[in-house]
């Protein structure tokens, strides 16, 4: 166990402050108040979980299908559909291409919030958000740091996608070591 907190505290440590800006850097989180080495790992990826809000305008398990109806719904928007560096395909499901990002072969989601100034489509996997049901695929609009910009795109979507919804999430913006 104490092996397991050193190697804790030295990725922690490697990461620095400035992984502790957070969505938008609109508001210090605690461990930029804190030495995130004085923190159990858990007490860590709490600090660093903000709550965001996903808009969310269509979900379903057949990944093709669903990049379909994101595409005829970002045209219909007005907004740019973007795969963001992933593919698909029915052994590895969805992951990131061969580019050298440290993501190669892997999954990694979707988590800006600061998407109003260039707004997009994506299909994300539901299981990489907090109190989302796992196993399905989600077309998400936007990722919003307030309630209130979450409604407001709520509304707007809801004009084209009449089932469009929101959902509270919280996302790990810490270290990704």
């Amino acid at each position: 166990m104490r092996s397991l907190r050193f190697l804790a505290v030295v990725i922690l440590a490697s990461c620095g402050i400035a992984d502790a800006a957070g969505p938008g850097s609109r508001v210090p989180p605690a461990t930029a108040r804190a030495d995130p080495a004085d923190m159990t790992f858990e007490q860590y990826v709490r600090e660093m979980t903000w709550p965001t809000y996903l808009v969310i305008v269509g979900s379903g398990k057949d990944l093709p299908a669903l990049k379909i109806d994101a595409e005829r719904i970002a045209k219909r928007l007005g907004r740019r559909f973007d795969m963001l560096d992933r593919v698909y395909d029915a052994r590895e499901g969805l992951h990131a291409t061969g580019e050298d990002d440290g993501f190669t072969g892997y999954y990694h989601r979707r988590d800006d919030t600061d998407s109003a100034d260039k707004p997009y489509l994506s299909i994300e996997k539901s299981e990489t958000y907090s109190g989302l049901k796992p196993g399905f695929y989600i077309i998400v609009v936007r990722i919003c740091a307030t309630p209130k910009e979450a409604q407001s795109d709520l509304a707007w979507c809801q004009c084209i996608v009449p089932d469009a919804y929101t959902k509270r999430t919280g996302i790990y913006y810490g270290c990704r070591h």
